[in-house]
């Protein structure tokens, strides 16, 4: 990229350099009368200025060329790399869908744990209680059996 905006600056001072040298030229072709045209062989200033020109055309070419060749060496190393950016955002945007249905999903299922250890809490506790009823049931139960049998074994008159 450094290399880009060098070759740009160069070539924007290349054309100003021409610009300059353009206008030179124009300016010594209208101090001469338009009937004597004045030959580039015979002033060594307009020789060196059309040299000049020359070489900075030809430098304009080249750093021109090689502009384009970057160009079309950026344009054909970035294409891929788009193309594949393009499939692993497709790729995030379907794994970040999943997930948010994942999270929600545990949610619910954290929500469904949580009632059922609410269930089976209160049902411990619940058949806790009627078990404790029966057996004192049981007791009084066998409390009245024993009374009973207590008279009829002979227990009754000892005590």
């Amino acid at each position: 990229m450094d290399d880009l905006q060098d070759y740009t600056r160069r070539i924007s001072q290349a054309l100003d350099r021409l610009a300059a040298g353009i206008e030179a030229l124009d300016g010594m072709a209208l101090s001469y009368p338009q009937s004597e045209p004045v030959a580039l062989g015979e002033d060594p200033e307009k020789l060196e200025l059309a040299e000049a020109l020359a070489a900075e055309r030809d430098a304009n070419a080249q750093l021109a060329e090689r502009v384009r060749a970057l160009h079309e060496k950026q344009a054909s190393s970035v294409a891929p790399l788009e193309a594949r950016l393009a499939e692993l955002t497709v790729q995030v945007d379907e794994l970040s869908l999943e997930l948010q249905k994942q999270k929600a999903t545990n949610v619910q299922l954290r929500e469904s744990l949580r009632a059922e250890r609410e269930s089976v809490a209160g049902a411990g506790t619940e058949e806790l209680v009627a078990l404790k009823a029966a057996r004192a049931a049981e007791l009084a139960e066998l409390d009245s059996i024993l009374a009973e049998l207590k008279p009829l074994i002979g227990e009754g008159s000892d005590a």
